[in-house]
């Protein structure tokens, strides 16, 4: 983005919609590694702020560390197929924008944490009641 400017993602976010999800998601992550990257550190540097924000939790940190791996998979997933989505969207309308797109990343990536978290919890309750 910095050194390409807005075109050349607009350019990308254009090329991607014609792809299938695997191709898509490959194609994001070989011309913008640093957001896959950024993406995976800031959860996994969130979670020493966690003991701070929640002492009760104990030594949970082999849990954290799954569950951020796992909710940065899913908000990958979620931000390539809210992306994909909208950008397919735009097209049948006529009226494509890079803000639009971002927008469905937004919406996908947003999803992909509720799935996350949904999965994580819903693991932890099943293995609790037994």
């Amino acid at each position: 983005m910095l050194n390409a400017g807005t075109a050349r993602l607009e350019s990308l976010c254009l090329q991607s919609s014609d792809l299938g999800f695997t191709e898509s998601l490959l194609l994001h992550m070989e011309f913008l590694p640093g957001m896959h990257a950024g993406m995976l550190a800031g959860g996994l540097l969130a979670i020493p702020s966690l003991r701070l924000l929640r002492p009760h939790c104990g030594r949970y940190l082999c849990s954290l560390f799954a569950q951020n791996l796992m909710c940065s998979a899913w908000m990958l997933i979620g931000m390539t197929a809210g992306a994909l989505w909208l950008t397919r969207l735009q097209m049948n309308v006529g009226s494509l924008s890079l803000t639009g797109m971002l927008g469905g990343m937004f919406v996908g990536m947003t999803w992909g944490m509720v799935i996350s978290v949904a999965l994580y919890r819903g693991f932890f309750s099943l293995r609790n009641r037994t």
